[in-house]
């Protein structure tokens, strides 16, 4: 009987063992899946005005219209840095409406 209850101790011990190598290997795998991508950079209509040269008013016509992409934050409306960067690099003529 000793012989068998020892025998059960080490089949659950290399059990457990496997389930806990099982576990912490997707946990390495989600944490590689959910490392935070770039941080992105908001800028304010002011600064997208002085970067691409044109006044709000026409800063706002294009982003109505969509040519400039804009995001609302708890009210604001902000832009990514690498949106009007990207927009800057296309020759978009933003002073024709």
């Amino acid at each position: 009987m000793d012989n068998f209850r020892k025998e059960i101790e080490s089949i659950a011990r290399k059990v457990a063992r496997e389930e806990i190598e099982k576990m912490l290997q997707e946990m390495r795998e989600a944490s590689i899946e959910s490392k935070p991508k770039k941080e992105e950079t908001y800028i304010s209509a002011k600064q997208v005005c002085e970067k691409l040269g044109i006044s709000l008013m026409t800063l706002t016509r294009h982003r109505n219209s969509g040519k400039v992409p804009a995001h609302r934050f708890a009210g604001r409306v902000l832009y990514k840095l690498s949106e009007v960067e990207t927009v800057m690099t296309s020759n978009f003529n933003f002073n024709k409406p």
